[in-house]
Parts: C-alpha cells; sequence; structure tokens
C-alpha cells in the first residue's frame, strides 16, 4: 500500500477529513498505524478493527463521491460501518464503539478463558 503522509496523496484522495474525523477521536495515532506501523501490529484484534474500520468508511466516502452508493455495505466491523453510512451513527461514534469493542475483545482474549460466546442483542432504538 501506497503511505499516506496525511496529504492530498492518500490512497482515496476525497477521503482526507474521513480520516482525520477517526484520527482525531482515536486514543492512540491512527494514521501512523494505517500508513506507517509494522504490519504484525494490524494483525492484532486491537488495532485491526479500528484500521478496518477506518478504511471501510475511508473507501465507502470515495466510492459516494464517484456516484456509487454503497448500500448495502458488507458487514465486517460489527456492523457499525452499516450505522454510519445509513447515518444512524456519525464517523466519530462508529470509530468509538469499534475501537471499545476492540480493547474489550483484547482484553477477553488476554484472560484465556475457553470457550468464548457472542451475544446477538436486538437494539431497535439506534437508529
Amino acid at each position: 500500500m501506497k503511505e499516506w503522509d496525511g496529504s492530498s496523496t492518500s490512497p482515496f484522495p476525497s477521503s482526507k477529513s474521513g480520516w482525520s474525523r477517526a484520527a482525531a477521536v482515536a486514543d492512540f495515532d491512527l494514521l501512523h498505524l494505517l500508513f506507517h506501523d509494522r504490519e504484525e501490529n494490524l494483525q492484532k484484534t486491537r488495532w485491526q478493527q479500528p484500521a478496518m474500520f477506518a478504511m471501510e468508511h475511508a473507501m465507502a466516502r470515495y466510492l459516494t463521491t464517484l456516484g456509487i452508493h454503497p448500500w448495502p455495505w458488507p458487514a465486517t466491523v460489527w456492523r457499525a460501518d452499516r450505522l454510519v453510512l445509513g447515518r444512524c451513527l456519525s464517523p466519530e461514534d462508529g470509530f468509538r464503539i469499534v475501537n471499545k469493542r476492540a480493547l474489550c475483545m483484547d482484553k477477553a482474549a488476554a484472560m484465556h478463558v475457553e470457550p468464548g460466546v457472542m451475544a446477538a442483542v436486538d437494539a431497535p432504538w439506534i437508529c
């Protein structure tokens, strides 16, 4: 991937504000993680999920500028990307949720407790 220095040389040219919005609420250097960090860090759930959300959001913003509306978007990060695209959540809130989830998953993985479980929750109040 081409490294991005925060200028208009982004891999998705119109997405600079998308990167910046996510980076502004991150409690770590998101732009460094995405474009300059070691690849093995992106393989860790703690960093992978926020990075994937930021990338998906940037791609969706870029496609929208081309007149392509990515809906329904394949949900890979807890469907937060769909909530942002559907304007139920702001990009910042979507990033915060994904980031918090990644923190919780990382903490749970460190506990080495088996077996893991997943819950599905009906939350019609979100939209």
